[in-house]
């Protein structure tokens, strides 16, 4: 397989990830305004593969893009816009890429994985300020323990190109507390002790809740109790697929065998009231 082939291999695996997003399964108050139409493009998508196989080629391949480019974007693709903001992307066109993720974020602004495709563009052109900025307003949209963990990492590449060593090392350490993975960041706090030129001592752990409240950073027990919140509001409602959603993401991000106890039994029930209206 040769350069060319295993772009397109990447690209293609791309868009059949953002063609498998659950829009749905996010935050209550943010739900995608245009589900409608995303569910409706995705669908047109799916049976066009015609169409996404020009669109990339279009993108990566031509001169001419902004003009030719205009004739497939007669409409505010979610999909077809995260594709471009991605095959710019790794074109190294980081202000295009940009652009075509803002509108696609416009669309689905819950969306993590667009979000933090968008902070991948920031920080490769040094757009420190914007990015920290944007961190702190996605915070609960990280429903998965990836996303988190991402999230993490681009607040302490802020607060290292800001020369605040210490607070960098912070994160590290939250994220070590949080997820038990120490060596895996082990590296990174390395490399921050040798910017810094000191040893970066590990902080106790109140000291730790104290620097976390002060950031105003959420934590994995944070954002669980935050999809809790939505997950008992939507059991009240009789919302019980919805309420399974947020259950999950409570769960993913801060992992609770009480609540595996749940999502299993809430999915039986879900199922059996499935086949009883079937």
């Amino acid at each position: 397989m040769n350069e060319v082939e295993k772009f397109n291999q990447y690209l293609e695996n791309e868009f059949n990830l953002l063609i498998r997003r659950e829009f749905n399964v996010v935050i209550n108050d943010l739900k995608q305004l245009e589900e409608e139409n995303i569910n409706d493009i995705n669908d047109s998508i799916k049976n066009n593969k015609t169409l996404f196989t020009n669109y990339t080629e279009l993108v990566l391949y031509t001169d001419d893009n902004d003009s030719k480019i205009g004739d497939y974007l007669k409409y505010d693709y979610v999909t077809l816009y995260g594709i471009l903001g991605e095959a710019y992307f790794q074109r190294g066109m980081y202000d295009e890429s940009l652009k075509a993720l803002d509108r696609a974020i416009k669309m689905s602004p819950s969306n993590i994985l667009l979000i933090q495709r968008k902070m991948f563009a920031l920080k490769n052109l040094d757009l420190f300020d914007e990015l920290e900025k944007m961190i702190f307003k996605t915070f609960k949209f990280c429903y998965t323990k990836d996303a988190l963990i991402n999230q993490y990492t681009f607040l302490a590449n802020v607060f290292e190109k800001k020369k605040m060593y210490k607070e960098a090392s912070y994160i590290l350490y939250l994220m070590s507390v949080s997820f038990g993975e120490y060596e895996k960041f082990l590296p990174d706090l390395n490399k921050l002790e040798t910017l810094a030129n000191k040893r970066l001592e590990c902080p106790e752990y109140n000291e730790l809740m104290n620097f976390v409240k002060e950031y105003n950073i959420m934590t994995p027990y944070d954002l669980s109790t935050y999809y809790l919140s939505f997950y008992e509001e939507l059991m009240k409602n009789e919302d019980k697929s919805g309420a399974l959603d947020f259950l999950k993401c409570s769960n993913s991000v801060c992992y609770d065998k009480k609540n595996i106890k749940l999502i299993k039994k809430l999915t039986k029930t879900i199922e059996k009231e499935k086949k009883k209206a079937a």
